[in-house]
């Protein structure tokens, strides 16, 4: 069992920044605590620490469909290379999902399967990163404060 859901299964409280009421920041620990029992303490006001980094990823990611987009579009119509474009935007972002799957259920064929489509287009990539960024959170479950960084 990893060590994530062995604090989440037992009785301490873990303290959580979140960014305001209403947010998914601060909604979902307190859902968690009403479905799952779990003991998320909420404190609002927490600000994101790379506002900019986070622009960046998702800049990143528009440039990156639409250079796929235009470089289709020279081989076929232009509203063809958009739509497949649009495609395997989809099919990347399932391989991803598809990707973690194997990886927590220790797969290596599935595992395998969302590697090849972050290869293939790695836009799912740059989203999961700039949300890293974004919405990272301070959790504590002693006195003190612990903010996950991304590195």
């Amino acid at each position: 069992m990893s060590q994530s859901v062995r604090l989440l299964k037992s009785k301490k409280h873990i303290r959580m920044g979140g960014t305001a009421p209403g947010s998914h920041s601060i909604d979902l620990p307190l859902m968690f605590n009403k479905m799952l029992s779990t003991k998320f303490q909420v404190v609002s006001g927490y600000q994101p620490p790379h506002p900019f980094e986070f622009l960046g990823f998702v800049l990143g990611e528009g440039i990156v469909i639409l250079t796929f987009a235009l470089m289709l579009s020279t081989r076929v119509a232009g509203m063809v290379g958009g739509v497949i474009a649009a495609i395997l935007f989809g099919i990347a972002w399932m391989g991803g999902i598809v990707g973690g799957v194997g990886a927590a259920f220790h797969n290596a064929t599935i595992t395998n399967v969302g590697t090849l489509t972050k290869l293939i287009l790695p836009t799912p990539e740059l989203r999961r990163s700039s949300s890293t960024l974004m919405y990272v959170g301070c959790i504590s479950s002693t006195k003190s404060w612990h903010c996950v960084l991304p590195r």
